[in-house]
C-alpha cells in the first residue's frame, strides 16, 4: 500500500516546498529591498557621512 501512494506523498512534499517558497518570496523581496535601500537612505540623509 505504501508503494502505491509513495508518489502522491512525494508530490505533496514537493508541493508543500513550492508553496513555502512562494509564500516566502514577498518576505525575501522586502528584506532585500530594505538591505539595499537603508544604507542609501542613511548616506543620502548625510547624518552618518563624515564631514
Amino acid at each position: 500500500m505504501s508503494e502505491r501512494y509513495s508518489h502522491l506523498i512525494h508530490a505533496a512534499t514537493r508541493l508543500r516546498l513550492w508553496v513555502t517558497g512562494i509564500a516566502n518570496l514577498p518576505l525575501g523581496f522586502f528584506y532585500g529591498f530594505l538591505n539595499i535601500t537603508m544604507p542609501l537612505l542613511i548616506s543620502a540623509d548625510g547624518s552618518f557621512v563624515s564631514e
